[in-house]
This record gives structure tokens, sequence and C-alpha cells, in this order.
């Protein structure tokens, strides 16, 4: 039907890449409330298999879409997290068979969202801060949002899925979350480093890092 709430996804996805910042995060809080639970983790895929891996695919990129796209990301992901508490509570309250579907399908959901892991691997340079990433503190704080949010929903929600003695898949993605895991370690530590000298400088050496940040952000906006 065309009056379903997933009718108006492609047009909340869109006026996600606006840019002004006010609309792009209204754009990612209105999107998760439109996507039926079980269509939650294709989104996700969808959106995470678009980040660039490497700063060379970014450029002519506007980084106010991948601003918007990291929003977006991480309002899913919470959404993620939110049906999964509720489903994990009807599991416990059902008995037989239904507890038995409902889990079932909460361990196909945890698989599906965890396969979003080497797209965030990949695309770990937009957090990290330094001068050849060029991207900009908004998408680099909504990086590490976004996979922040991955990472807590992969440790306090599914931590049976990283069981290494269960399959080599198990041990390549509990691999994988360990080495996001260490880029969001280096990401934050960059962003609190970065407003060190800003904080202790002078008024010259302020307005020379405003002029690096203006030199390392050469996306089109």
């Amino acid at each position: 039907s065309y009056l379903a709430p997933a009718a108006f996804v492609p047009a909340v996805l869109a006026v996600g890449r606006c840019s002004v910042m006010g609309v792009r995060q209204i754009a990612a809080a209105s999107l998760a409330p439109l996507v039926a639970a079980d269509q939650l983790p294709g989104m996700c895929l969808q959106l995470a298999s678009s980040l660039p891996h490497i700063a060379v695919e970014a450029r002519g990129l506007s980084q106010n879409v991948l601003h918007g796209m990291l929003l977006q990301l991480t309002a899913l992901l919470r959404a993620v997290a939110t049906s999964n508490a509720a489903s994990g509570g009807e599991s416990s309250a059902a008995a037989g068979s239904s507890s038995s579907s409902s889990s079932a399908a909460s361990a196909n959901v945890a698989a599906r969202v965890l396969d979003l892991l080497p797209s965030f691997v990949g695309s770990s340079w937009l957090g990290s801060g330094s001068s050849s990433s060029r991207a900009s503190a908004a998408v680099r704080q909504a990086y590490i949002a976004a996979a922040g949010q991955l990472v807590v929903l992969a440790y306090t929600h599914w931590p049976a899925l990283l069981d290494t003695s269960s399959s080599s898949s198990s041990l390549n993605k509990k691999t994988l979350l360990q080495q996001l895991v260490s880029s969001l370690k280096s990401a934050c530590l960059a962003a609190v480093q970065a407003t060190l000298p800003a904080n202790g400088s002078s008024s010259s050496s302020s307005s020379n890092a405003g002029a690096h940040v203006q030199h390392s952000e050469p996306w089109t906006r």
C-alpha cells in the first residue's frame, strides 16, 4: 500500500542527504520508525555498503551525504537494539514453539547485523581524524557513534555468536570486532587530542588550526 510506512523510506533517505545538519538529524530520527523490525538489518547493510573504504573513494562525495548516512545507521542500529530487547522479553514470557521461533528470528537478525562488521572496519578511516582522512569533525563523530552502537550490540546482545569454538565464521567476526574496537579507541583518542591544542594555544595558533581544518576538508559539501 502507498500509505504503508515503508513507502516513505526512500523519501526520508533522500532528505538525509540535505545540506542542513538539522534536517539530516530529523531524517535519521524519522527513518527507524518507518522500517519493520525484520527489515532493519537489510536497511543497515544497504547504508553500510555505501561507506567508502578508502579516502580515494570519497573524492567528489559530499560530506553531508556521508554524515547523513552515518546518522541514519546509528538510528537504525539503536532500533535493532530496542527491537531485540523487546523480542527477548516476549521470548522469556512465551513458551514452546513460539519461544523457539522468536529465538530463531532473533539469531537471524543478529547474524545479519554482524555482517556489517566488514563495512565498518573497511571504513574505519572515517573516524581516524588523521590529516589523510580529510573527514569533517561531524563525519568523524557520526562514524564513532554508529560503530560504537554496533560494538555495543555485538557484545551485549549476541555474545554467543562470537564464540570462536563454534565456527570459522565466528572467529572471523570476532577478529573484525576486535579490529573495530581498536579503531574506535584510536578515533576517540584522536578526537580528544584534537581539542587540546585549541584549549591551550594563542589566538594566532587557533587561527592557524582553523585554516588547517578548512584545508583538510576538501570534499563537496
